[in-house]
């Protein structure tokens, strides 16, 4: 990946394709806030971003602190953010 990466929102819905981005030309990290708390899914995830999935890094700070500081909540959260982030890695790989 190169040194240069964009800030996308997983809440952009068709936006990236309207507009007819090609976030695989990017070459580069592709930060993606809004998964979880602010609704968007690891499907929604993998929509926006198709053939650059895989250079995706989600963003679910959020989800994972309004858990705490209880620990069996904590670790739930942590569970479905991996879960979550499992889902996108096997996104990218179909593609």
């Amino acid at each position: 990946m190169g040194s240069v990466g964009l800030v996308i929102g997983a809440t952009v819905g068709d936006a990236v394709a309207e507009l007819g981005i090609d976030l695989a030309a990017v070459n580069g990290p592709l930060l993606s806030p809004g998964v979880g708390a602010q609704g968007a899914t690891p499907a929604d995830v993998a929509r926006v971003f198709g053939d650059a999935t895989g250079n995706v890094l989600v963003s679910q700070s959020r989800g994972v602190l309004q858990a705490g500081p209880f620990v069996e909540k904590l670790r739930g959260a942590i569970q479905a953010a991996s879960g979550a982030a499992q889902y996108i890695l096997r996104s990218s790989d179909r593609e």
